[in-house]
């Protein structure tokens, strides 16, 4: 088995874990590994893309519900400054892969949960601007 057919498999081992988080009612290790799954379906999903498989983004799709859930779950506790940090990973791993159009939100989203940091908020806003620059859109 080589070694990039080992992330969705990681992924899922995650994914299991933060089940098990969950009916033990730990939020923080239900976002952790739900947020390390995702991470693991964006390596396969950018695997794929090295190796020239067709993909059909099953794994980004993957990958953002458990970001997405991950950066909820941050928000219900009061943890803003993870969520954004989550919001920065989501949008910098997209944008690996070539989706800018899909990063913009979640960059401009990190700037929004960035109150308390102007720097990191500056930071994410200047990525979506470069992202937008990249896509062509000037307005």
């Amino acid at each position: 088995m080589s070694k990039e057919t080992n992330h969705p498999y990681a992924a899922f081992v995650c994914l299991a874990q933060a089940r098990c988080e969950e009916a033990l009612d730990n939020k923080h290790g239900e976002a952790e590994t739900l947020a390390r799954a995702g991470s693991y379906f964006f390596k396969s999903e950018a695997d794929k893309a090295m190796t020239s498989r067709d993909s059909f983004e099953e794994d980004v799709m993957d990958a953002l519900h458990c970001f997405d859930a991950a950066i909820d779950i941050y928000l219900s506790l009061g943890n803003k400054a993870l969520a954004a940090a989550l919001c920065v990973e989501t949008s910098r791993s997209l944008a690996l892969l070539g989706k800018e159009e899909e990063s913009i939100p979640y960059a401009l989203r990190a700037a929004d949960l960035e109150t308390d940091s102007p720097l990191a908020a500056i930071a994410a806003l200047t990525r979506a601007s470069q992202y937008q620059i990249k896509l062509r859109r000037f307005d």
